[in-house]
This record gives structure tokens, sequence and C-alpha cells, in this order.
């Protein structure tokens, strides 16, 4: 068996305390064939839309050891640096409006982990590099805090130069008005909780603000591949897992609840809550997205935007 192959068949649980060895572990150096054949295996439609196999891979677990090389296929980080290979170099360098404002929330982002606990550490030094860095880029966006657990999240996995930041702009609505959470869509109704109050956090941040990392890094494989749509099975899954607990609570506990860290998830493995959301298959589409666009939005904006540089 090839290393590579071996590699496929290794341990596909992330870790719940991410350590500098196993940061390294998951910036793995790989020999050009093995590399080859990773690349081969998890390559993207030239429409964004993923095989078969990449869908069955994702969610049987992509292993951390080319975790970090999956993403940057389905991504498309590394043609991005071989078409521009001294533009992070020259952006860092860059002043930045936003420098002050990023350090500030860089020293509060992830501090449970290690690679990002020491100040002025090697993690924080990277994660301030490549927010400061996509500020000089996107001169209209800028920056914004919920950035920083995105790209945190991507830096355990890929070299700075080869982060891409994503952020997921416009208004974020979710309707749970199905028959698995029509009475807590009815409750919601009731006590005037507006999924904006709760639902951005968890889609600004694609889930990396209050969920356990074991299970954001599995639901980002699966993102990757598969588009927003998957973000939003994922968040009416939670809600199908918090249920009970939601039923009883008044306006103001809901919303405490739900932006808090989610205890539920603590008792679930990825595989199945990655299951649950994709019963919601039928419910969530591109059509669906497009008609709560059509309600909610301008004709102009689309609900999800997803920038990548």
């Amino acid at each position: 068996m090839t290393s590579t192959a071996a590699m496929r068949h290794a341990s596909r649980a992330a870790p719940r305390h991410y350590s500098m060895r196993q940061r390294e572990a998951g910036l793995t150096a790989f020999g050009s064939d093995e590399e080859e054949e990773i690349e081969r295996l998890y390559t993207i439609d030239e429409d964004g839309r993923a095989p078969w196999k990449i869908k069955r891979e994702v969610r049987a677990g992509i292993p951390p050891e080319i975790r970090g090389l999956y993403w940057q296929t389905v991504t498309g980080a590394k043609g991005c640096l071989e078409k521009n290979p001294d533009l992070y170099g020259t952006l860092v360098q860059m002043p930045s409006n936003y420098e002050e404002k990023i350090l500030k929330d860089v020293t509060r982002t992830m501090p449970h982990l290690m690679f990002f606990r020491k100040k002025n550490g090697a993690g924080q030094r990277a994660l301030f590099n490549v927010l400061k860095a996509y500020s000089v880029l996107d001169k209209e966006l800028g920056y914004c805090q919920s950035m920083s657990f995105i790209v945190a999240i991507l830096l355990l996995y890929m070299p700075e130069q080869l982060t891409k930041v994503y952020h997921i702009r416009g208004r974020a609505f979710l309707s749970c008005d199905y028959p698995s959470t029509s009475w807590l869509y009815h409750h919601f109704k009731d006590e005037g909780v507006n999924p904006v109050l709760y639902a951005s956090e968890w889609f600004s941040t694609l889930f990396a603000y209050n969920f356990p990392l074991e299970i954001v890094v599995r639901l980002w494989d699966v993102f990757l591949a598969e588009g927003n749509e998957f973000l939003f099975k994922v968040a009416l899954a939670v809600l199908k897992l918090s249920h009970d607990e939601l039923l009883p609570l008044p306006f103001e506990h809901v919303i405490t609840h739900l932006k808090s860290k989610q205890d539920a998830l603590l008792a679930v493995s990825a595989d199945f809550l990655i299951k649950l959301a994709d019963a919601y298959s039928r419910n969530i589409d591109k059509q669906t997205l497009e008609a709560l666009e059509l309600r909610y939005n301008s004709p102009k904006k689309s609900i999800f935007r997803l920038e990548t540089v």
C-alpha cells in the first residue's frame, strides 16, 4: 500500500485538542507523485460540482494528514499561488487601516488552541499576516471579526501563503418551516426570534465560532466540496438537535442558548451531524436558496457570496 493510500485509511477523526505537533502533521510535505494522486482524487469539476466519489470520501472523513492538501485542491488555492507567487508577500508588506483592530482580535481568537495561545507567537503572527493581507487586497470589505475564526481554522491545515479568506456577505436567513422543526418554527415566530439574531455568527464564521473543532473541520470538508446549500442543512440539523431544549425557552434564553457553545454537539459525532444535515437534501437546494433570496434580499444580491483570495 502506498503512503497516500495508507493515509486514506488512517484515523479520520480530528483531534479535540489541537497541538503544535498535530498541526505539523496537517502540513505534511508530500512527494510529487503523492501530491498528484491526492489532487486527482479531489479535483472539483469545472462547473463547481463535486463528483459522487468526492462526496463519498468527504462523508467518510478526510484524514487529517491530507486535509490541508485536500482543502487547497478543492478551493484552487495552489493554482492561485502559482499564478501570483509574489502577491501575498507584497500584500503583507503594505500598510492596512485595520491593523490595530486585527491585532486586538488575533489575541482573542481561539486561545484554547496551543498554536494561537502564545502572544506574538507563530500562530498569532500568521493569523495577523493573512488578515492584514486580505484587508489590503479587498478595499471594499476590508476586515471584520468573523474572518479571524475562519483563517484560524485554515492555518491549522495550510501554510499562510496558501490560505484563502472565505467570507459570506449579505443577510443570512434561515427558514425552518419543515415537518421536523415546525413546532420550533412556530415557537420562534411567537417569541419574535429572528434567525439573523443567532445564525449570522454560524454562517459568517462557517460554524467556527462556537462549534467543536473536530466537527467544524468535518463540516468544512463537505462545504468546500458542495457549497453553500450544505451550510443551511447543517443549521437545520443543529436546530433539530436542540429542539427539545429550545421549545420551552423564552426569547432571551433562546438567543443565549444558540449563541453559546453548542453543548448538544458534544454528545454527537460529526458523522451523525452530517447524516442529519443530509436528511434536508430535499428541502434545501439551489432553488430554495434562490427563493429565499427573492423573499429577503435585492435580486442583485445573493444570500451567500463566497469571496476567495
